[in-house]
């Protein structure tokens, strides 16, 4: 039944605020990314070696809107 199935985007995109129901996204840290990721790689550039850390960690944001809200009767 549609009432028993949530819908979660990633991205935070634009559109899901517009759409209906309204999509709930996961918000991902993308300057803090792009931060991250070339912080990284000037690292590795100055040492001329690739780095064995392969694995980044950065906080989320879960944004509930209609998509994934039970109906209330």
């Amino acid at each position: 039944m549609p009432d028993e199935i949530a819908v979660v985007g990633v991205d935070n995109n634009r559109i899901g605020r517009y759409i209906s129901p309204k999509l709930s996204t996961v918000d991902q840290p993308k300057i803090r990314m792009g931060r991250a990721i070339v912080k990284k790689l000037l690292h590795q550039l100055e040492r001329d070696a690739v780095s064995e850390d392969r694995v980044l960690i950065l906080e989320s944001e879960l944004i509930v809107r209609e998509s994934s809200m039970a109906k209330r009767g």
